[in-house]
């Protein structure tokens, strides 16, 4: 989203015309989108700057073009362009936008079979460790509700317990 998005009036629209111009030449080619709400917002007719709009608006007309762009001759694509995006949060996304997306897929938060699958991924990444079965257990419990990143954040800040609990720094040199 960063990459897109300039302080200056006609830059965002700049830059993702560029964005699928050389998308379009790289054929074939992904162009991944992470956070799309974070650009694509629904459009607010009273809170919305034009600069948004302007470039949500381009971005539309970029995505037609990819359908357009792609026409087949003979047996063959000319272009091979596909458009992925990820959000949290869809409802946040203009209809126009979301509209242009025909299809959707939604990944669950892990049920209890799949977060015990990555406690276990983690763990024998981790190596050595004296959790026991219940152990593993209760944890997959209390992680009901989290994500496999949430999940992953949270292995990852356990394994620094071990050197917390020494103290400071001198204690770890």
């Amino acid at each position: 989203a960063s990459a897109l998005t300039s302080k200056w009036h006609g830059e965002g629209e700049k830059l993702v015309r560029t964005l699928f111009q050389v998308a379009r030449a790289a054929a074939p080619s992904i162009i991944f989108i992470d956070e799309m709400d974070a650009l694509l917002s629904s459009r607010k007719s009273d809170g919305e700057h034009e600069a948004s709009r302007r470039f949500k608006t381009e971005f539309m007309t970029q995505v037609d073009g990819i359908v357009q762009g792609s026409k087949t001759v003979g047996d063959s694509e000319t272009k091979h362009l596909l458009l992925i995006a990820c959000t949290n949060c869809p409802w946040d996304i203009d209809p126009a936008i979301m509209r242009r997306f025909p299809r959707r897929i939604y990944i669950p938060l892990p049920d209890s079979k799949a977060r015990k699958e990555l406690l276990k991924n983690l763990l024998q990444k981790a190596g050595q460790h004296k959790l026991s079965s219940d152990n593993v257990r209760m944890i997959v419990k209390r992680l009901s509700g989290f994500s496999g990143s949430d999940i992953a954040s949270i292995a990852s800040d356990a394994s620094f317990g071990p050197i917390r609990s020494l103290g400071g720094l001198d204690a770890i040199r």
